[in-house]
């Protein structure tokens, strides 16, 4: 009985992600924003990635994957890398932090101005701050360019997926250079770094951990030439990469 109940559950699981795969494929998406779920991953002690279940799968065939992010935990507060394209995303991300931690949301980086980077912002309490570059905050600002975007991102992520609702909310915290934030016991290092896929670009750098998230300009096929030559002085660092797609 054991055996049999384990391959009906294993062929409704099947069932359930060749469902999912057909929907993609019939509304053309590159990924579907409405079945998105995450996972959490354990870095080094306060730095967690989240990133899509199905994630390995996909990269190892070739195939687009939803955003990753992730979160950093000090002695106080807590920082937020990628809000995610709606309301669901987001509300994961916010209960994978309570999961580990009772501290504070304090910050939410927007690594871009794209969608699937920064439309969650408006879910987290209005007391975490947002942070983004200037041209990222001027593009969500624009509300005539929001409203258009918010329709570009429906057409390739889902309809009635929640991106519809999105409310623009931008930046309380403009970084355009460098900044560096203590969390409590916890540094964490936010770098713009040139043109790279946006011009608006921010890397987040945890020294003491050596994790690094990147962003979109890992993944974009054009070169990223603006930042490639200002970033020896990480190359030597020995840690984590975390492309956000």
């Amino acid at each position: 009985m054991k055996k049999l109940i384990a391959l009906l559950t294993i062929s409704i699981m099947l069932f359930v992600a060749g469902l999912v795969g057909a929907e993609e494929k019939k509304e053309n998406l590159v990924w579907d924003a409405g079945t998105v779920q995450l996972k959490l991953e354990k870095l080094a002690e306060g730095v967690y990635a989240l990133y899509p279940t199905d994630a390995r799968e996909k990269n190892s065939k070739g195939y687009p994957v939803a955003t990753s992010g992730g979160f950093v935990v000090g002695d106080n507060e807590v920082l937020v890398i990628e809000s995610m394209v709606n309301k669901r995303l987001a509300e994961q991300v916010i209960e994978f932090v309570k999961s580990v931690t009772d501290k504070p949301i304090r910050y939410v980086v927007n690594t871009s101005y794209h969608g699937d980077h920064a439309y969650g912002n408006y879910v987290f309490p209005k007391t975490a701050k947002i942070i983004q570059h200037s041209k990222t905050k001027a593009f969500m600002d624009n509300k005539k360019g929001f409203e258009a975007d918010k329709k570009w991102m429906s057409q390739y992520f889902g309809t009635n997926r929640g991106i519809e609702e999105v409310v623009a909310r931008s930046a309380d915290i403009v970084v355009d250079d460098k900044k560096t934030i203590d969390l409590g016991g916890k540094i964490v290092e936010i770098m713009h770094l040139g043109f790279a896929q946006t011009p608006g670009d921010l890397f987040v750098w945890v020294p003491d951990s050596k994790v690094f998230w990147t962003g979109n300009p890992v993944v974009a096929h054009a070169l990223v030439a603006g930042w490639k030559t200002q970033r020896s002085s990480y190359d030597h660092e020995k840690g984590s990469l975390l492309p956000s797609g």
